[in-house]
């Protein structure tokens, strides 16, 4: 979704002032209120990292903890221990089907 953080007084809803706001443009119609652009409002910020760090959130953007990004997939190690024996019958049966 295209979002957007533009430098706009904004005041929450436990009465903090902002001075960023967070803004996406609807894919399909809404009640909510939009701007002269088709913009509706989706977040009020003290501070510009603060509202990026919404949209990365949003988005699924990277995580700065160090951690793997969202979305890709961790092959996990799985060490199994089978005799010979064990390991050609689970072959013949993968190769059966």
């Amino acid at each position: 979704m295209p979002y957007r953080v533009r430098k706009q007084k904004c005041t929450r809803s436990d009465g903090t002032k902002g001075q960023y706001v967070l803004k996406y443009k609807p894919k399909k119609k809404t009640k909510k209120k939009k701007d002269s652009e088709g913009f509706v409002k989706a977040g009020c910020h003290t501070s510009k990292k603060k509202a990026h760090g919404q949209r990365a959130a949003i988005e699924g953007g990277p995580i700065s903890s160090g951690a793997e990004p969202a979305g890709e997939v961790v092959a996990e190690k799985i060490e199994l221990q089978l005799t010979e024996s064990e390991l050609r019958n689970l072959v013949r049966r993968l190769l059966a089907q």
